[in-house]
């Protein structure tokens, strides 16, 4: 189960980073929340075992700015941050 975890966890920071590289260019949101993750994705790709991260404090950036009307995005975030934080998904 705790492997389980880790590949999905390590999936959605691949997936997160991705598509928010692809939005930086055109969102200040996007850049901001890239920068801000940096090192939780660097975490992420270094782990041999799941562990909570904690909290991930970034909900504003996806619910009130531009990035909430990217729906994949949004989603994927709220599936890391959920993973991150130790929350069943």
């Amino acid at each position: 189960m705790s492997e389980d975890k880790l590949n999905r966890l390590k999936s959605e920071a691949v997936s997160l980073e991705q598509l928010l590289k692809q939005e930086a260019a055109s969102s200040e949101n996007a850049a901001l929340a890239l920068k801000e993750l940096e090192g939780i994705f660097n975490q992420v790709k270094s782990m041999d075992s799941y562990a909570i991260l904690g909290r991930i404090r970034l909900d504003r950036l996806f619910i009130e700015g531009d990035l909430a009307n990217n729906v994949q995005l949004a989603d994927c975030y709220s599936r890391f941050a959920n993973l991150a934080e130790g929350l069943e998904v």
